[in-house]
């Protein structure tokens, strides 16, 4: 048995140690804007390998940049998980991974290319003046890949699932769609990241990376709901009758990623290092559906077409949220 204050020390503790990881990413998430760091480096080599990244606008560049900063955010939360120090060919497998995602999403999105007609590119000529930068990017994902073959399925299901999601344009889509898009989306996604590390992937680790890939989509459409509303894309939380139900929804599903990884063959150490990482990140959507309530309490019902951008955005930059958070993640008991 362990106290609640013995317990709530050791997560503080085991917190502040796997944190610095983080911290030097961040960091470099920073020095990438500003033309410093190992992943600015990369992104100047990555050039020097596909030249025409150079030619790309800038918004889509900056789609890129914080691909890049993701990837290595969850490379360091499955390296935590597996107690893993991935190698260079690792590492760079992940990063090419994650600049050819905002590309490959663009094509669907923006110009509404089917799957089938990407892969095309990638395989066959093609008249699209990106057609080389796509089979060099591609190339050099798989290139030292673990699992070639499983990567290009889980790139294939991460291209239809992000096809799927154009039906989120659709005002009249169904709740048990949305959520099915936004598991397929964040799942595979997800999937597809984890693969790129060597420890093979057992079906138990599948399905619980594919659940938190999920949850966290779904933490982003919370934060995102503004946006998303500007843009004319449905969501779960822009499609919710009350907060309360997406409040219940987001809890149930928390609980669900903390059960399947439960069940993984790993250290409990592991396990609740990871635990700790993954409530850090969760907890925060607990304050924008804080914020949202305090709407739904003002207003009498949760219409967010209605609500201003200073209504709706969540600043996570206050201290007292970013304290709260610490707080609620050091005190949940999970191992």
């Amino acid at each position: 048995y362990t106290s609640r204050p013995m317990y709530r020390f050791i997560n503080f503790i085991l917190l502040a140690r796997v944190s610095v990881p983080f911290l030097s990413i961040y960091l470099a998430s920073r020095g990438l804007k500003h033309g410093r760091g190992h992943l600015y480096a990369f992104w100047i080599k990555a050039q020097d390998k596909v030249p025409s990244l150079k030619d790309l606008d800038r918004p889509l560049q900056r789609r890129i940049f914080h691909y890049l900063f993701a990837n290595s955010l969850t490379t360091q939360w499955f390296s935590t998980l597996l107690n893993y120090k991935p190698g260079p060919g690792e590492i760079e497998t992940g990063y090419f991974i994650a600049m050819a995602t905002p590309i490959a999403d663009y094509l669907v999105d923006h110009e509404k290319m089917p799957v089938d007609n990407i892969h095309y590119m990638l395989e066959e000529n093609s008249e699209h003046p990106w057609q080389n930068m796509a089979r060099h990017l591609n190339h050099l994902s798989m290139r030292n890949h673990p699992s070639p073959d499983i990567g290009q399925q889980l790139i294939h299901l991460t291209l239809q699932a992000q096809e799927q999601s154009l039906k989120q344009h659709d005002q009249s889509i169904n709740w048990q769609k949305l959520k099915e898009i936004t598991w397929d989306k964040g799942g595979n996604a997800l999937l597809l990241y984890r693969s790129a590390l060597k420890p093979p992937i057992n079906q138990d680790e599948w399905n619980a990376i594919y659940q938190l890939g999920g949850l966290m989509q779904l933490h982003n459409d919370i934060f995102d709901l503004y946006r998303d509303l500007q843009e004319g894309i449905q969501t779960i939380p822009s499609t919710t009758e009350s907060i309360t139900i997406l409040f219940n929804l987001f809890e149930s599903e928390i609980e669900k990623t903390y059960l399947l990884v439960s069940k993984l063959p790993y250290p409990a150490i592991q396990k609740r290092k990871f635990y700790l990482l993954l409530s850090l990140a969760v907890q925060t959507g607990f304050h924008a559906l804080n914020q949202y309530s305090g709407l739904e309490e003002k207003y009498g019902s949760f219409t967010p077409q209605h609500y201003s951008r200073e209504e709706l955005v969540c600043d996570m930059d206050h201290l007292g949220k970013i304290s709260s958070t610490v707080w609620a993640t050091i005190n949940k008991k999970h191992i």
